[in-house]
């Protein structure tokens, strides 16, 4: 069985994170030391800084307030949509309004919804990963997330918000 790994997803906002999705390998950008530190070591997705690009598998995303998380779509100029597996859904603004509600699928709690969730935690992930190999090049890396990319776009093109 190959290693797990637990990685810490804080949203820098402005369109700087990294799309997660659970069960897709992808290349990710870890802020430094990174992987090469071992396992054990706790990785940080980076927002800025200095970093290296890994390739990994998501396992598993965990937001303490919401429970697990299927997918988080970044894609989308200033907003972020986070997909939950029991299916709810919500979508926020990351550009003007950090924060503000956009949009929620029927179920999820948008009566104790806070704005402020964005400035204090309250949108941070834990990740594991497996299959965690590099550092790659950054070259390889953008590749890599192309074809991610083109995959949700063509994926999301087909479906209904949400």
């Amino acid at each position: 069985m190959s290693t797990l790994w637990t990685a810490s997803w804080k949203p820098g906002w402005y369109n700087l994170d990294q799309t997660l999705v659970v069960g897709r390998s992808s290349a990710f950008a870890f802020s430094l030391p990174g992987p090469q530190a071992g396992p054990g070591h706790e990785l940080a997705f980076a927002t800025s800084g200095e970093w290296k690009y890994w390739k990994a598998t998501v396992v598993a995303v965990e937001n303490a307030r919401f429970g697990p998380v299927r997918e988080v779509d970044t894609m989308r100029f200033g907003m972020y949509t986070f997909r939950f597996e029991d299916g709810r859904w919500v979508t926020i603004e990351t550009e003007q309004w950090i924060g503000a509600l956009l949009d929620a699928s029927p179920g999820f709690p948008v009566d104790d919804f806070d704005e402020e969730w964005a400035n204090t935690g309250g949108w941070d992930l834990r990740v594991t990963l497996t299959d965690v190999e590099g550092p790659v090049s950054r070259e390889a890396a953008g590749s890599i997330m192309r074809a991610v990319a083109e995959e949700i776009s063509e994926r999301d093109s087909r479906r209904a918000p949400g």
